[in-house]
């Protein structure tokens, strides 16, 4: 059982001994180990908050996970791993259009068309005009 500060209470300091523990093994999020310990996600981040600046876990690794990069934590004094940059709207395009499946796709096409056209006449003279130009 680690020593932490005098001030920590008996459970806390016991679950900060689990989550060791559980970090020793394999990397976790946040969630992962408010699932696991059973308590809130504000509660789990107290504890981490904790641990990091006591220097006893580290930022793994990041994952990107929908449009968030999200840490998982391990057991140790190293390095935090540095976190990726956010993606620019172009990539966040493109990655959205990827995994549009072929029937929104066609849509998404057809509407540009549509678009474009729309934009080509609106350039055409209306035809009430027509005898002003005779």
């Amino acid at each position: 059982m680690r020593e932490f500060s005098s001030k920590i209470n008996p459970k806390a300091q016991a679950r900060m001994d689990f989550i060791l523990e559980i970090l020793s093994n394999k990397s976790l999020t946040k969630k992962e180990l408010a699932d696991v310990l059973g308590i809130s996600s504000r509660s789990t981040q107290r504890y981490v908050t904790y641990l990091r600046k006591t220097k006893l876990i580290y930022v793994d690794y990041w994952k990107r996970l929908d449009h968030k990069a999200v840490q998982h934590f391990k057991t140790g004094d190293k390095k935090d791993a540095v976190k990726p940059r956010a993606l620019n709207d172009s990539e966040r395009s493109k990655k959205y259009r990827q995994s549009m499946d072929d029937e929104t796709k066609d849509f998404y096409l057809a509407k540009r068309r549509a678009k474009r056209w729309a934009d080509k006449w609106s350039k055409v003279a209306p035809p009430e005009t027509f005898w002003i130009r005779a």
